[in-house]
């Protein structure tokens, strides 16, 4: 197949352009050529900060990936290269995660809010300078961050959120992984969060007794707790 190219235009106020000064602000797309020969196969941008997971699962990092640790060009994260390949990256405000193949998750940036998941081992908002393996026994397959928050998917198909996110994970903090919410007979595969709620698809055990609307998307937030089955997935 032909190589990728990555594309950035808009503003670098922290270097998320990956080729500029934090000044610049660029109208049109224009290519990281440093990336080229790293082979791109996905992109992930967040708040001011981007990430590119390569062949092989290596992982280029770029403008802020944790409050005050800005990139200024894609620069190969070598601490997650010796953990191993990467499936997927997530942002917040001021933090990251990184999903690897093998299901563990690693955790870079500001704790302040306990969205590093670690407790009070990391405080303070300079938090985490280099990627740390979040210390849980659950195989992950999916990760998403808002704002001041982690929401993990594991390979059982439950949730675990820490954080700060009033709508989801109520009025107090979770410094610590924090199960949120069970659908008897149902398991999420892929969720995402933005600052008001947080949306997960789910599908049925295999063999489960449940109506075909347990498989679907389901949706805790601002405007209810709890909305179920939204949309039943492949219905159409």
């Amino acid at each position: 197949t032909d190589d990728l190219h990555v594309l950035a235009f808009g503003a670098s106020g922290a270097g998320q352009l990956g080729d500029s000064e934090p000044s610049l602000c660029r109208g049109k797309p224009a290519e990281l050529s440093e990336l080229a020969s790293a082979r791109p196969v996905r992109v992930f941008a967040g708040f001011n900060g981007s990430a590119a997971v390569c062949a092989h699962g290596r992982v280029y990092l770029w403008g802020e990936v944790g409050r005050g640790k800005e990139l200024i060009r894609p620069t190969l994260c070598e601490v997650l290269e010796r953990a191993g390949p990467v499936r997927s990256v997530a942002f917040g405000r001021h933090h990251s995660a990184y999903l690897l193949v093998d299901g563990s998750v690693w955790m870079l940036g500001d704790n302040s809010k306990g969205q590093l998941g670690v407790g009070a081992k990391i405080a303070g908002t300079a938090g985490q300078t280099t990627p740390l393996r979040l210390p849980i026994k659950h195989c992950c397959v999916d990760v998403a961050c808002g704002r001041n928050c982690t929401f993990l998917v594991t390979e059982k198909g439950t949730i675990l959120g820490f954080g700060e996110h009033r709508f989801v994970l109520g009025p107090r903090r979770r410094p610590l992984p924090y199960v949120v919410g069970r659908e008897a007979g149902a398991a999420v595969s892929h969720l995402t969060v933005n600052a008001h709620a947080m949306v997960a698809a789910r599908s049925p055990v295999r063999g489960a007794a449940l109506p075909f609307t347990q498989a679907g998307t389901e949706a805790w937030g601002r405007s209810s707790r709890r909305v179920a089955a939204l949309v039943a997935l492949g219905e159409q």
